[in-house]
């Protein structure tokens, strides 16, 4: 990866009329642990575990944020403008 490839997330943040779209951080994990371990989503993603735990969830969360830092993707946490839960997370 090039130098002009690097993704910086330092302070990103977007927003629509109706959400706050900005990178995960690890104030997101109980975020994180509720939306990964919602019906469905273990069973259509292979590289979850069967039994999803919280050491599980923030060691996952944790190497997503470092690729961040790597520059080498974005995961962003979703917010609602007017509501202070989390919607989802994209990557």
């Amino acid at each position: 990866m090039t130098d002009a490839m690097l993704i910086e997330v330092d302070g990103l943040e977007l927003t629509t009329p109706r959400l706050v779209l900005r990178p995960v951080t690890m104030v997101d994990l109980d975020d994180f642990l509720r939306i990964i371990t919602s019906p469905g989503v273990q069973e259509g993603t292979l590289s979850f575990p069967p039994d999803i735990d919280l050491e599980w969830a923030r060691t996952r969360l944790g190497e997503g944020i470092a690729k961040m830092q790597k520059g080498e993707c974005v995961y962003f946490h979703i917010h609602l403008r007017d509501v202070n839960g989390c919607e989802g997370a994209v990557g």
